[in-house]
């Protein structure tokens, strides 16, 4: 439990990350993607899935009527 916040507090402070954006990161380093058939740590497929993303960024968007900043 003292430790749960430690990837957070590394995320926000290292300037190793400084070059990295949207990564995904666990235990104090950037995550590498799983095999979806067995369960550890790393980044499941649908987590990375950028046509899933922008649909659910969209209704997100349309539930809560907040509108896209190039959208009229």
């Amino acid at each position: 439990v003292q430790l749960g916040a430690s990837t957070i507090v590394y995320a926000a402070l290292t300037p190793e990350l400084d070059s990295y954006g949207g990564e995904y990161l666990e235990d104090c380093t950037i995550s590498k993607g799983i095999n979806p058939d067995k369960t550890v740590l790393g980044i499941a497929p649908h987590a990375a899935d950028m046509e899933a993303v922008e649909h659910l960024w969209k209704l997100s968007a349309q539930m809560v009527s907040v509108r896209e900043k190039n959208d009229s």
